[in-house]
């Protein structure tokens, strides 16, 4: 059984008329990304993938909520999906499953690993600028 993720990441695709292993190319994924889905993604591919497709709703491709495409007021160029989209989704709810707790922890833990990253990248940006000032 194809998962709904995976389902609404193939429509936007025909929608763009993108293929899968150019798309998956063109966020730095493997060429088998798309067909290897099977419940859902990583936000750090979410990320990657809103980077390079920033039209693409990220919270329409993990809950079928919303439209498709973002909006041009909607578009930003770095969107935190946890603090923005999933808190959005879930307010609608009075109690959360156990699996969708799971989820948005794995959410948040994996988008706690990717700002520690961009923090160690920027660290090393500041230092290798302050040596080229000296």
């Amino acid at each position: 059984m194809e998962s709904a993720v995976k389902k609404r990441l193939i429509e936007y695709l025909a929608y763009k008329d993108i293929g899968q292993n150019k798309f998956a190319i063109s966020c730095g994924l493997s060429s088998g990304f798309v067909s290897n889905i099977t419940v859902s993604v990583k936000l750090s591919t979410l990320l990657r993938i809103s980077k390079h497709y920033p039209d693409l709703n990220t919270t329409w491709i993990l809950t079928g909520e919303g439209e498709m495409l973002l909006k041009d007021d909607e578009k930003t160029d770095d969107k935190s999906i946890v603090s923005d989209h999933l808190p959005e989704y879930h307010r609608k709810k009075k109690e959360l499953t156990y699996k969708e707790l799971e989820e948005i922890n794995h959410l948040q833990t994996e988008l706690v690993k990717e700002l520690r990253d961009r923090v160690k990248f920027q660290a090393e940006l500041i230092t290798e600028l302050l040596t080229k000032i000296k």
